[in-house]
């Protein structure tokens, strides 16, 4: 066991101590039965918030009116959620009303699919009124009961059962994936960012090729703004065949698939942040330079690090064109230098070196001809050699470059 394990089973077992139920819940108790990987632990108790409070010294109220908060146990986070009810959803997100109750089996009755309404104890005993442990031993994703009923009270379910499916493997049973398409229109009423951190989550699922033909055969395309506008997105995306890692990398090879819907329009219409745009736009641009000059110091040094594996994955989507992060890296690691305030020169020194000329957008054309002379190994990072090399030029810097 994990010591994430081991310190939320010190947590339930000091819930019980003090007279409450408390199990382990959610998809923390699946991806324990499939033996996968999970970070999150997420625990439901008979406790209400203001007995949790109570009892552990350190506790963040961060959703105390639906019963949820944040315990904090030797340096990690807990969510603590009480058992509850819940009525009908007006917002298609948040129920209206949150009634707490005393049995576990009426909290899991809420949730969305069979396979998240398992709970375990401490023990690892488990309690399962869904046959949830069924539906994952046959690699099946079924809603906890009525489907219409789960879909309609938060139409993001059906974009999770989309999601699950990518991650998973799993397929979706028949009455569950025919409501999929049934209420598929629904996610109308859903804000676009919540719906586009599914669909990145699908897209990087190790199954993605079976989460998208579900998303597919569900008509789940026609409800996503850009994508339900374009053919030709619609077919790169129906054909793409490996996980991508980020949404940005989507945004870059619709780029590349339909010039007329620009990064920024789906910034605008996804709400994306800028600095996803951004990390868009640079990707564009070193696919640009990969595709004209290859694989290069340049290139490397113009693209952030962070951005090494979405590059890779682009260029493999895009191109067919495979190249290893060893060899990104080792590029990276022989660059002279890795920003541009590493350089021995700067605007100062260019201005001393030619006193008689105002200051203007020249020195910016010069002191880029040098980074780029510098990372390419043509000229060393030494400010005597540079005053030459830039001297030998006259006003002018090389343009051929």
């Amino acid at each position: 066991m994990n010591t994430g394990f081991q310190k939320g089973k010190k947590i339930i077992e000091t819930l019980k101590d003090n007279g409450y139920e408390a199990y382990f819940v959610g998809g923390y108790v699946r991806d324990f039965l499939l033996k996968r990987k999970t970070n999150d632990i997420d625990i439901a108790t008979s406790a209400k918030p203001e007995q949790v409070q109570e009892i552990f010294p350190k506790v963040i109220p961060v959703g105390i009116e639906h019963g949820t908060v944040i315990v904090r146990m030797q340096g990690e986070s807990f969510e603590v959620t009480t058992f509850r009810e819940e009525s009908s959803y007006s917002d298609f997100r948040h129920p209206d009303q949150v009634q707490f109750v005393h049995e576990i089996e009426k909290d899991l009755s809420r949730r969305d699919f069979t396979m998240n309404a398992i709970a375990m104890d401490e023990t690892g005993n488990l309690f399962d009124p869904f046959n949830g442990q069924a539906d994952l031993t046959n690699q099946q994703i079924r809603t906890v009961r009525e489907p219409s009923l789960r879909f309609q009270e938060d139409p993001l379910r059906i974009m999770r059962a989309a999601r699950f499916v990518s991650q998973l493997g799993f397929h979706v049973e028949p009455n569950s994936k025919k409501a999929m398409k049934e209420y598929g229109p629904l996610l109308a009423n859903i804000s676009i960012e919540r719906i586009v951190q599914e669909f990145e989550k699908l897209l990087a699922g190790r199954f993605v090729e079976r989460g998208l033909q579900l998303f597919f055969e569900t008509r789940l395309a026609s409800q996503i703004p850009v994508i339900q506008e374009s053919g030709n997105i619609q077919d790169r995306i129906r054909a793409l065949s490996k996980p991508l890692g980020h949404i940005r990398e989507l945004l870059t090879l619709c780029h590349f698939l339909d010039d007329t819907i620009g990064i920024r329009v789906f910034g605008q219409k996804w709400k994306l942040s800028r600095h996803t745009q951004r990390e868009a736009e640079q990707l564009v641009t070193a696919t640009y330079y990969f595709q004209e000059h290859g694989l290069d110091a340049w290139m490397i040094y113009q693209l952030p690090a962070s951005l090494d594996e979405s590059f890779i994955r682009v260029l493999d989507v895009l191109n067919n064109h495979t190249i290893s992060l060893d060899s990104v890296l080792e590029i990276r690691r022989q660059l002279p230098i890795k920003e541009r305030k590493q350089l021995s020169i700067n605007g100062t020194d260019l201005a001393s070196w030619f006193p008689q000329k105002q200051k203007g957008p020249w020195i910016g054309m010069w002191t880029e001809a040098i980074e780029h002379a510098v990372v390419i190994g043509k000229q060393r990072n030494d400010k005597k050699k540079i005053k030459e090399w830039v001297l030998s030029h006259g006003e002018h810097p090389p343009t051929n470059y």
